[in-house]
């Protein structure tokens, strides 16, 4: 999962090359493995990385990386945002690959894979038709299409046989699986479980978790490469796994207590409570206060609108949280300034709150998964909708009769 870096290098080492881009070749005696990249501290290398290595007798030492993209793309942002990303195949000497895993001090194990020399022949063959100007390119899906999922998936088309491998996996969700990836960063933590949706709590199921390089060389540790889909015959897909580069100290870092977003959210919900204990008079804070809240949700329930119905990122569909941080709360951030919307905001309000409660029930009831840190704002924002409401029915309609009447 790498990017301008990679991009760099290849471009740098192509032209020294003494192949061509149609059709690696390689001499007797080919080793073909799996190279696993651990996770850095970098949000881009959080994950880890993976890579295919073939080398020969003759000193040809190639990497086959899945990862590179290039940010100077027309309209890159936009089209990240859209999951509309495009990755290349980069092949480059295996030494310039493991370059960088050693400038940051990240360890790389590597799985020498145990295959027939027709199996490596094929899986050459394929990688070369992949390395076609008009194949390289690939669209990029952080889940399902990524630098993990593509090796293993023409490995596969490789083998002379099914491979076979009960995952340790199977019975996690997509959200646990990447918790434990960024759970220390409890702010990146926070972002990536609000934009995830309820299809992020799905079991991934049998190779599910490929998607993650380290998962991936787990389960692959354990596989073995059956001729006939049965037991008979059997043989492990690894031969040999060793460490290329490390070992490295690790220092395991944490947000502290008073910098984590939960410290944060619970002082937001102290402060809307203190301030719906002050008189009425307040009414300049009051606003000012609510205006500030409806437009930090209604951001980020646009941001989340965007990514569910506009874009093809996976695990971002079925997002209940847009319940509660709703994209239209941009109009009461402002017209709980203007007199003559109030009988507006009466109705709005009545729904807004009703979508509020909607959400506590979801989340009780455990349809989506969220984090903690969210319920102090979800409180907030039943406390100051609650209270706008009950002022404006007070102040404003006439509830004599049994009926419900506005009055100026």
């Amino acid at each position: 999962m790498k990017g301008f870096t990679h991009l760099i290098i290849v471009l740098l080492v192509a032209a020294s090359l003494p192949v061509t881009a149609q059709a690696l070749q390689f001499g007797d005696s080919v080793e073909v493995s799996l190279l696993t990249c651990e996770p850095g501290e970098a949000v881009y290398a959080r994950f880890g990385h993976t890579a295919l290595r073939i080398k020969d007798n003759q000193g040809r030492d190639m990497a086959y990386n899945y990862g590179i993209f290039d940010f100077r793309t027309e309209n890159f942002y936009w089209k990240f945002l859209r999951g509309e990303t495009d990755y290349l195949l980069g092949v480059y000497p295996t030494e310039y690959f493991l370059e960088e895993y050693k400038e940051r001090e990240s360890v790389v194990w590597e799985q020498v894979l145990n295959l027939t020399a027709t199996e490596k022949k094929q899986l050459i063959d394929l990688l070369n038709i992949n390395y076609l100007p008009q194949n390289r390119m690939y669209r990029y899906n952080f889940v399902f299409d990524n630098c993990a999922t593509r090796p293993k998936v023409i490995l596969e088309e490789a083998l002379q046989g099914v491979l076979s491998y009960e995952s340790g996996y199977s019975s996690e969700t997509y959200r646990e699986l990447i918790h434990h990836y960024v759970g220390n960063d409890a702010w990146l933590s926070l972002g990536i479980n609000i934009v995830f949706g309820a299809q992020a709590d799905q079991p991934v199921n049998q190779g599910g978790a490929s998607f993650l390089p380290e998962l991936l060389r787990n389960d692959l540790q354990k596989a073995q490469i059956s001729p006939d889909g049965s037991e008979s015959g059997n043989r492990k897909l690894v031969s040999e796994m060793r460490m290329i580069t490390g070992p490295y100290a690790k220092l395991v870092t944490t947000t502290p207590w008073w910098l984590h977003p939960l410290f944060f959210t619970l002082l937001w919900l102290v402060a809307g409570i203190l301030l719906s204990l002050l008189p009425h008079k307040r009414r300049w804070q009051s606003k000012s206060f609510d205006t500030i809240l409806y437009s930090i949700t209604a951001l980020a329930g646009s941001i989340i609108f965007l990514l569910s119905f506009f874009s093809v990122h996976p695990l971002v569909g079925d997002n209940w949280n847009l319940l509660w941080l709703n994209p239209l709360n941009f109009i009461p951030a402002v017209l709980i300034w203007i007199r003559s919307a109030r009988k507006f905001l009466l109705f709005y309000h009545i729904v807004n709150l009703v979508l509020l409660l909607t959400a506590a029930l979801v989340i009780s009831l455990e349809v989506q998964l969220v984090p903690l840190a969210i319920l102090p704002v979800l409180l907030l924002l039943i406390l100051r909708t609650t209270r706008r409401l009950r002022r404006l029915i007070r102040r404003h309609v006439d509830t004599s009769n049994r009926k419900w009447k506005w009055r100026s």
